[in-house]
């Protein structure tokens, strides 16, 4: 699946959240509205680098159809109104819902965001699948995956060096970043695990 992806030019985004590190005070739920706010602002990004435009497409929230239809509302405001750095216009219509199991596309979005997440983890099942998931990886404009194909909160640049060999970590609004592994930051000098694994 991930090479029949290269081979038709997709691209991913993959957002993730180290709930422990970061917004403890939230619920997941809250946790997962500021996420799919990241999200919303990636593939908004993405589709203004291409000058395209898009929908989105999500699997259905648990909860049943009175959680979906507030998942829903929330979401309304993205396609609507934008965020702070992304304005409306380039997802075309209000986020929608399918179940996984019936559309091939979001099942291969839950392994391109099982497998990049178990990487970042250091798991070998997404360490196996690197080459490929790199190669999916959407690239801000300076060419690097951090901020635009894949988004760690908190963001720890070390580890995409060790998850997918990525030896440059930087930011498009200052023209400038960190040739990895940069020693000087956490996870510098090893990905923090016990090799025992």
């Amino acid at each position: 699946m991930l090479q029949a992806a290269i081979d038709h030019d997709i691209r991913s985004i993959v957002v993730i959240l180290d709930h422990s590190a970061a917004y403890t005070s939230r619920t997941q739920a809250e946790a997962g509205r500021e996420i799919l706010k990241w999200l919303f602002e990636r593939v908004s990004m993405l589709l203004d680098d291409h000058q395209d435009i898009g929908i989105m497409i999500a699997d259905k929230p648990g909860g049943g159809s009175v959680e979906e239809g507030r998942w829903l509302a929330e979401t309304l405001q993205l396609t609507s109104d934008g965020t702070k750095y992304v304005q409306p216009g380039k997802i075309i219509l209000p986020i929608v819902t399918a179940p996984s199991h019936h559309v091939p596309q979001l099942q291969l979005a839950d392994l391109v965001v099982a497998a990049t997440t178990a990487a970042i983890a250091g798991r070998k099942s997404g360490l196996d699948l690197k080459e490929l998931l790199t190669k999916l990886m959407h690239r801000h404009s300076l060419g690097d995956v951090n901020g635009a194909g894949v988004v760690l909160f908190p963001d720890r640049p070390n580890l995409y060096y060790w998850a997918f060999s990525e030896t440059g970590w930087s930011k498009p609004s200052a023209l400038g970043g960190w040739t990895l592994p940069a020693t000087q930051l956490e996870y510098g000098t090893d990905d923090g695990l016990d090799e025992s694994r």
